[in-house]
């Protein structure tokens, strides 16, 4: 038989046992928005807690995360340049991904692990996230790390090469678990075989089981405002028409001070701007967070929040609020439908039936009905047996 301590494998193993294991985690931490900062927050404080080193990188840049980074991540001037220019801005990305990703497989040459976690990140785009995540594939591969794929989303159709590149980079994980149902049912039609959800990193089990204790009264009535993506950008007068109308019911219905907030894209703030404008109220509260911290502030203070950013939503029911989601595109409704909140859901063209329901709930009831029904998805037990290897 032979001797297993000169077994390469066995010796890695014991090694990994006798330290700290290190993994590299990618996600789009280095963008102004602050969901994204929560789920950076939360990824890390997920791998601390199965004991391990993390180091952050961005998976657009493929560069540590700097709070250098998020100011170069807000300006963007070669996606500016070349926004005429469509396909070419596509092969020289490409090109340039390359390039970044051999400056970067030094750093990433010590770590025993890497994890993709959280955000749009299966999504194509224009090839925006496949070209980084099909590099990282060949790099687990070649390199022998073992590579994990954690509560993302995929809300785009897939291009031809954006498929080829997110399946390379799916077959070559080690395990995958996804942020909603709608996401689980494509990635296991692309796999062939069920995929697990796990729900968003900034939305764990312990502070849905948690009552949460207040510092002072909630007083506010918090509407979350964006700037739609893209695709849905049409849509965007009618939202913003929508959400004049609620909040001059709001004022008029309730003695709670009306809030207006971001969560910090910096293009949120016209939008928010805009429906200040036509609600022309001095007693109206609008906020422009530029940290975590002020945005939980935000929240923690108001008793309903009207969510059209995920994040909005999920950071608001953390803080104990009840949520009800405002948004024409499906993805917030998608993630919420699937922690079985989906009668809590509305779109602009809805605007009325909203109005209606806020005025038959009470706020207290109605945030403890909402945790309630969120502990009791699937996928908590999912992330109680799961382990990084």
């Amino acid at each position: 038989m032979a001797d297993a301590s000169s077994d390469p494998s066995a010796r890695a193993e014991r090694g990994l046992r006798s330290r700290t294991p290190e993994i590299a985690v990618f996600g789009e931490w280095d963008a102004p928005n602050l969901g994204d900062r929560a789920i950076h927050e939360a990824v890390v404080r997920y791998c601390h807690r199965l004991g391990w080193h993390v180091r952050s990188f961005g998976l657009s840049s493929l560069a540590p995360i700097t709070p250098e980074a998020t100011i170069r991540a807000a300006s963007r001037p070669f996606s500016r340049l070349l926004a005429g220019s469509p396909r070419l801005k596509t092969v020289l990305r490409e090109a340039r991904q390359r390039a970044r990703m051999r400056a970067l497989r030094t750093s990433l040459a010590s770590v025993d692990a890497i994890l993709v976690g959280g955000g749009d990140l299966l999504s194509d785009r224009n090839l925006h996230f496949p070209q980084s995540l099909v590099l990282l594939a060949e790099l687990a591969g070649r390199h022998g790390k073992h590579l994990y794929c954690l509560g993302c989303g995929a809300e785009s159709e897939w291009s031809a090469p954006g498929l080829r590149r997110i399946r390379t980079f799916l077959r070559t994980c080690r395990e995958i678990a996804v942020r909603d149902e709608s996401t689980a049912r494509r990635v296991g039609a692309l796999l062939g075989r069920p995929i697990p959800v796990f729900g968003d990193f900034a939305l764990a089990e312990e502070c849905l089981a948690t009552t949460r204790s207040d510092n002072g009264p909630r007083e506010s009535f918090a509407v979350n405002v964006q700037s739609l993506p893209p695709e849905w950008r049409s849509a965007q007068p009618l939202y913003e028409d929508s959400l004049c109308i609620l909040g001059e019911r709001i004022r008029r219905s309730t003695t709670m001070r009306l809030c207006l907030f971001t969560t910090g894209a910096p293009e949120d703030l016209a939008p928010m701007q805009r429906v200040l404008a036509r609600l022309s109220c001095d007693a109206i509260e609008a906020v422009f967070p530029k940290s975590l911290d002020a945005l939980h502030a935000t929240l923690e203070r108001s008793a309903f929040v009207i969510a059209s950013r995920l994040h909005a939503g999920i950071l608001a029911v953390r803080s104990g609020a009840a949520v009800f989601t405002f948004a024409p595109q499906p993805k917030v409704q998608r993630f919420f439908a699937t922690f079985g909140l989906a009668q809590f859901c509305f779109t602009p063209s809805r605007a009325a039936e909203l109005i209606d329901r806020l005025n038959d709930v009470n706020a207290q009831d109605t945030a403890a009905a909402q945790r309630a029904a969120m502990l009791r998805s699937a996928s908590w037990s999912f992330r109680r047996s799961f382990r990084l290897v």
